[in-house]
C-alpha cells in the first residue's frame, strides 16, 4: 500500500458502493417511470405558473379572458391558427372588458386614444424599453436586441437620426425623383396593353431602389426587373407568414431559424449580392477621410455609419451589412405599404381622387414645356396632397405586431388603472 486509506462503508469500498447505488437507480428508471416523472413535473409547473399569473402577478387584477391571463397559447391560436386575427379578437375583448384589457400573461392592451401620448413618449419624458418577446421571429435578434434597452436604443439613434432629418432628405431629393420618374415610365408602357400590373410589387421595387440609393453608392435596380420582382416578393411574403410562429416558439428560430437564415443570406442570390455590396463599400469608405465621406455630394448612410465609433462599438465591423439591411427593409416595406394604401383607397373613392388630380394638374401646368418638375418644397404646400399623405400614414400600419412598451422606472395611470413599472 502507498499509504492511501480506502474509504469503506458497510464493509464495501465507497467507490464500489456508489457504482452499485447508481446501477440500482438506473435500473429503477424505466421508461414508464420517466414519463410519469416528466408528466408530474410538467403538471405541477403548469399549475404553479397558472396560480402565479392568476393571483400573484402584478397584472392579476386587470380584466381579461381566463386563457389569455394564464398562457400565450391564447394569442398563438388567433395569430397562427387564424392567420393574424388576434387584433380582431382584442377589439372584441375591449367591447366586453373596457378600455384596459390583459391580452397575454404579461401584457396590457389599451384602447383609449387620449392615452396615446402617455404611452408613446419621447425619451426626455421617461425611460421606455421595448418588449423583448416582440423581437423574436425576426432572425436578427442580435441586432434588434440593442433596441430593447432605452439607453442602448438612444445611443444607436444618435448617428442615424441626423441622416433622416428634413435637410438630409432634401439633399437626396433628386435620387427619389429619378426613381419615381422611372416607375412612371414603366407604368406608362403598360397603357392600352391590357396587361395587369401588380402595383404592390411595383411600389416595393420603387421604395427598395430609393432606400438602396440612400444606403449604397451602387443602388439596386429592382425597377428594371420585367416582372417587378414578383418571385422575390412572394418569397419574402411566405417568410413573413412565419413571424408569428417564431415569436411564440423562439426555440425554433434558435435551433432551426437562425441556421436557415444564415444559409439563405449566404446562398440566396439577392441577399448574397446585398452583403457583398455592403462589405465592398465598407472597405471603400474606410479608405476615405471621415470628413470627405460625410460631405461629398453622393454621401450615403454607410458613409456615416462606418465612421461612427459608436456603431462599431455596438455591432463590430461585421455588423454594418446587417444594420444596413435592417434599414433597407424598414424603409422599403413601410413606405411601399403606405403608398399602396393611399392608391387603393383613392381608386375606391373617386370623389376623393378627383380633387387631388385637379390640385396636381394645376401645379404641373406651371411646368409645361420645362425640363424640371415641382420640388418637394412646392408639393408640400399643396393642402389636399398633404392631407392625403397624412391620412395614408394614419391608415397604413407599418408593423406586423403590436408595439408594446415597458416603463422600467415609472408607474403610469391609464383610464383609472395603475400599470406597475416594468410591465407592458
Amino acid at each position: 500500500m502507498s499509504g492511501f486509506n480506502e474509504l469503506v462503508y458497510d464493509g464495501v469500498p465507497f467507490i464500489q458502493k456508489s457504482h452499485i447505488e447508481l446501477a440500482r437507480l438506473t435500473q429503477s428508471l424505466t421508461w414508464p417511470r420517466i414519463i410519469l416523472l416528466v408528466t408530474t413535473y410538467t403538471i405541477l409547473y403548469t399549475l404553479t405558473l397558472a396560480i402565479y399569473r392568476l393571483f400573484l402577478s402584478p397584472l392579476a387584477s386587470f380584466p381579461g379572458p381566463f386563457l389569455a391571463k394564464i398562457t400565450h397559447w391564447y394569442e398563438f391560436y388567433y395569430n397562427v391558427v387564424h392567420a393574424g386575427k388576434y387584433y380582431e379578437k382584442i377589439r372584441e375583448l375591449h367591447d366586453k372588458y373596457g378600455p384596459v384589457v390583459r391580452v397575454t400573461p404579461d401584457e396590457i392592451h389599451i384602447n383609449e386614444p387620449s392615452a396615446y401620448n402617455d404611452i408613446f413618449v419621447v425619451g426626455a419624458t421617461r425611460k421606455t424599453n421595448a418588449y423583448p418577446r416582440f423581437s423574436n421571429g425576426t432572425g436578427f435578434e442580435d441586432m434588434t436586441a440593442i433596441s430593447t434597452s432605452h439607453d442602448a436604443h438612444r445611443r444607436l439613434r444618435v448617428p442615424l437620426d441626423k441622416l433622416f432629418v428634413r435637410n438630409s432628405i432634401l439633399r437626396i431629393e433628386s435620387r427619389v425623383a429619378d426613381r419615381v420618374a422611372r416607375l412612371c415610365d414603366r407604368l406608362s408602357s403598360y397603357q392600352e396593353t391590357g396587361e395587369v400590373v401588380n402595383l404592390t410589387n411595383a411600389l416595393s421595387s420603387l421604395t427598395t431602389d430609393i432606400i438602396s440609393s440612400v444606403i449604397f453608392e451602387e443602388p439596386s435596380d429592382y425597377l428594371g426587373d420585367p416582372d417587378f420582382n414578383s418571385e422575390w416578393y412572394e418569397t419574402l411574403k411566405q417568410g413573413g407568414r412565419n413571424v408569428f410562429v417564431f415569436k411564440h416558439l423562439p426555440w425554433i428560430i434558435g435551433a432551426l431559424g437562425k441556421p436557415l437564415i444564415r444559409y439563405f443570406v449566404t446562398h440566396v442570390t439577392r441577399w448574397t449580392i446585398w452583403d457583398e455590396k455592403a462589405r465592398r463599400e465598407v472597405l471603400l469608405i474606410r479608405k476615405r477621410p471621415s470628413d470627405g465621406s460625410k460631405t461629398r455630394e453622393k454621401t450615403t448612410v454607410l458613409d456615416h455609419l462606418v465612421h461612427s465609433d459608436l456603431v462599431e462599438k455596438e455591432f463590430g465591423s461585421g455588423g454594418f451589412p446587417r444594420l444596413a439591411q435592417l434599414i433597407q427593409q424598414a424603409g422599403a416595406h413601410n413606405v411601399s405599404h403606405t403608398l399602396g394604401t393611399m392608391v387603393t383607397y383613392l381608386l375606391m373613392s373617386p370623389e376623393k381622387l378627383r380633387p387631388l388630380q385637379k390640385e396636381l394638374e394645376l401645379i404641373w401646368s406651371e411646368y409645361d414645356g420645362k425640363s424640371t418638375a415641382p420640388s418637394w418644397i412646392e408639393l408640400e404646400k399643396a393642402p389636399y396632397l398633404s392631407a392625403v399623405v397624412a391620412e395614408g400614414l394614419r391608415m397604413a400600419i407599418g408593423g406586423m405586431n403590436r408595439t408594446p412598451r415597458v416603463f422600467p422606472n415609472d408607474e403610469i395611470k391609464i383610464c383609472g388603472w395603475l400599470i406597475p413599472r416594468g410591465e407592458c
